[in-house]
């Protein structure tokens, strides 16, 4: 899967700054047992900044704060499956 990271802190003065967003990327692979139980492995890994020049207070260029780092996640979960999919298909 492909996507986009981006910082949301002191640094940012919006929820979701458009103009940081950065690529990302993530693998996934799940192996299914057959029976109720599946395991899924997970990899990500992206970049995130942030930086006050791009502020538009002064008080925060003032500041002069950057960062710049790389995220790198590993995941591994165990789903259950109580209810059997092809038993409640409403579909024909």
């Amino acid at each position: 899967m492909t996507g986009v990271m981006a910082y949301n802190g002191d640094l940012t003065q919006k929820e979701i700054p458009f103009n940081r967003l950065k690529p990302a990327a993530s693998l996934k692979l799940i192996y299914n047992t057959g029976d109720f139980i599946n395991f899924r492995l997970g990899l990500v890994y992206g970049q995130v900044s942030g930086n006050d020049k791009k502020n538009t207070s002064y008080y925060l260029t003032d500041r002069n704060l950057s960062f710049e780092s790389n995220v790198a996640e590993v995941n591994f979960c165990a789903e259950f499956n109580f209810f059997d999919p092809e038993f409640h298909n409403d579909y024909p």
